[in-house]
This record gives C-alpha cells, structure tokens and sequence, in this order.
C-alpha cells in the first residue's frame, strides 16, 4: 500500500475546468484521460492505492473502497514511484451500429 500522491487544489480544479466535462478523469491531477489504460486502486476514502495483490475482502466491498481509479501518463511520469501500483487495463466502450 503507497499513500496516493496529489496535486494542489488549485492545479487540480485547472485541470478539471481545461478538461470540461470529460467522462474521464486523472484521480491524480484531473486532466482529462480520454482512453484510460492506466488504473490504480484507490482504498481508505482515496489515501492509498494497494497493489493487486493486496486487494483483500476488508476493502473490497468496503465504504472505504473507490476502486480502480484512472491516472494519466503524465502523472505516471510524475509520481514514478505509482508504478508498481499502476493496473494495465483497457477501457471497452459500446460502440454503435451504423
């Protein structure tokens, strides 16, 4: 389990306002992350993030448990030491028919 790194309040909702209303957001810094592959998973209200072997049924399942969360690349970058805790996994949306 790591303490999940942040940003500054103020950087954080500047990014938040530069993304608009994306349905996707870094739980790091909030850029937008329009095609999420990196996720972590957030426990204890958003303090730490467990590596996936650490999930275990107290905070799965648990008020305490946000899940995996995404983190944009640049903040991979930025927080080097996230990456052991970073999970690869591929967004799947629906996609219409035409």
């Amino acid at each position: 389990m790591i303490e999940t790194p942040s940003v500054s309040r103020e950087e954080y909702e500047r990014n938040q306002k530069r993304s608009g209303h994306a349905v996707q957001v870094c739980y790091i810094c909030g850029s937008s992350c329009k095609n999420p592959t990196l996720w972590i998973h957030v426990v204890h209200g958003g303090r730490y993030a467990l590596l996936a072997e650490e999930a275990a049924p107290e905070w799965i399942y648990s008020h305490w448990d946000l899940g995996l969360q995404p983190v944009g690349a640049s903040c991979l970058k930025r927080f080097p030491e996230l990456k052991e805790y970073i999970q690869r996994i591929p967004l799947v949306t629906a996609r219409r028919k035409k």
